[in-house]
């Protein structure tokens, strides 16, 4: 096949903890044998498996240029309209590729990146999302329970933050209990409300969690009319602060594409996030896109190859 390139980075075994989880009878066991880099830190992308073109090894090749080391499966929003088993949207068109969950490995075997997941929590059942984790055939490291539950149009599942969090004591300890070292990351919302239900959306998640979770998640988006700073300004008020939690950017990006904006919040988001991924690595309207339809970076894609080449963490 031919994304059995070597790697740069090397691999990491844990023959102890086998050892002890086939003892004690843990599950997916055998997906530890042979495990992805775990940085400190991860930098990487946020992907629209719906918008991604079929995958080559030039768009591979190309990916790679920018050095991520976590792509994020299937989604944002897509989380909750994406059929994994048929691998194309709920409501596909004409237009959509189809991504089998066996593309999961073949793009993280070939990019030499971790996945971090995003289960529906809002269409589909726990069976079927354990299900496609288990598919997947990669290390099950990071898990966000949901995409942006905090949106009006997420109301009548989860009328409030503390159901969310009812959602979340139900379901983490099931995903943990098969997959036991993946960590997992809540929805958060980065900004001013607009009712009392977003406003209090924080506070009422993070006071009714009762299983152990291991970040808050927050999406930094900075308007075309405003500065990176009065972004960071409207974010800070509503960044709930806990030294015993990690804090995950996965989505991140500047409505003006300038790459000015765009460095401007990508040092920002990097500096106090334990994962940051910019959106979106391929859009079909080419908004964000760090790829183009011919598998050749965009502007902004050149722009996280010189910026990794700067930059040692990334």
């Amino acid at each position: 096949m031919f994304f059995s390139f070597c790697s740069h980075k090397k691999r990491i075994i844990l023959p102890l903890y086998i050892c002890v989880c086939s003892l004690l009878g843990c599950s997916n066991v055998s997906a530890l044998e042979e495990t992805y880099p775990t940085p400190k830190k991860h930098i990487g992308f946020n992907m629209r498996w719906g918008d991604t073109p079929v995958i080559t090894e030039k768009l591979v090749s190309t990916i790679s240029k920018m050095e991520p080391t976590m792509l994020r499966y299937p989604g944002g929003t897509m989380a909750h309209n994406f059929n994994w088993e048929t691998g194309l949207p709920s409501e596909p068109t004409v237009k959509d590729i189809e991504h089998k969950i066996e593309d999961v490995k073949l793009l993280a075997d070939g990019t030499n990146t971790q996945i971090i997941f995003v289960v529906d929590i809002v269409k589909s059942t726990m069976e079927n999302q354990l299900k496609m984790l288990e598919a997947a055939k990669v290390p099950v490291r990071f898990v966000e329970i949901g995409n942006e539950l905090y949106f009006d149009h997420y109301e009548d599942v989860f009328p409030s933050g503390k159901a969310y969090a009812d959602t979340i004591n139900k379901w983490v300890p099931r995903i943990r209990k098969k997959f036991p070292l993946a960590k997992f990351g809540v929805s958060m919302i980065g900004r001013q409300a607009g009712n009392e239900r977003k406003q209090n959306w924080n506070q009422d998640v993070y006071s009714n969690i009762k299983v152990a979770i291991d970040a808050l998640v927050y999406h930094l988006y900075v308007h075309a009319d405003e500065t990176v700073q009065h972004r960071i300004d409207r974010f800070l008020p509503h960044y709930i602060k806990d030294e015993n939690k990690e804090l995950w950017v996965t989505e991140y990006g500047a409505q003006s594409h300038s790459i000015e904006q765009t460095e401007e919040l990508a040092d920002y988001v990097e500096s106090i996030a334990t994962i940051s991924l910019s959106h979106v690595l391929i859009s079909r309207s080419g908004r964000y896109s760090k790829i183009d339809d011919e598998s050749e970076l965009t502007e902004e894609g050149a722009f996280f190859v010189k910026r990794r080449n700067k930059n040692n963490q990334y």
